[in-house]
Formats: C-alpha cells, sequence, structure tokens
C-alpha cells in the first residue's frame, strides 16, 4: 500500500510514498516541514501514529468511507455470532 497525501481545498495531488510502514512515512516526512490544518486517513495505525508525532495539535479526521466501512463489518460480525448462537440451541 502507498501513501497519498493532497491537498483537501486544491484536490491537488501533492506526492505519493510508496510504503505506508511507519519507518517509510517517518523516513519522507520528517525531513520536511508542512502547513497543516486537517488530517484525513484511514484507519490504518500507523498513519495516525505518524500524524499524531508530527502535528500534535492538529485535528485528525477518519474518511466516512472506512467509518462506515468498519460500522458494517462490525454489524456482520455481531450477527454471524448471534445466528452461531441460535443454531447451537
Amino acid at each position: 500500500m502507498s501513501f497519498v497525501f493532497m491537498d483537501g481545498q486544491t484536490k491537488q495531488l501533492l506526492d505519493i510514498v510508496e510504503y505506508q510502514k511507519l519507518d517509510a512515512l517517518k523516513k519522507y516526512f520528517y525531513p520536511h516541514e508542512y502547513e497543516v490544518q486537517l488530517n484525513v486517513i484511514d484507519m490504518y495505525k500507523p498513519s495516525a501514529t505518524l500524524i499524531k508525532e508530527l502535528f500534535p495539535n492538529e485535528k485528525l479526521v477518519i474518511d466516512r468511507f472506512h467509518v462506515v466501512q468498519h460500522i458494517g463489518r462490525t454489524f456482520l460480525t455481531h450477527c454471524i455470532q448471534q445466528m452461531n448462537q441460535l443454531n447451537r440451541k
């Protein structure tokens, strides 16, 4: 997976980091300074960790697609567990 970052207002692609691993992201971002107001990410933990380190005072938002996907998966898992319990009875 790669790390894609862009300007949210102009929708301009800024760059793509080939690897989304925390070490690769740190290597890419630490030599640079960025002015950031809001970070919108997926639920990938290394991305969140890096952004909290680099921009501790900025807002971190998880994008809608991944929030809805997480809710759907959680609901499906719960339904399957309940159906399995009913089947055992």
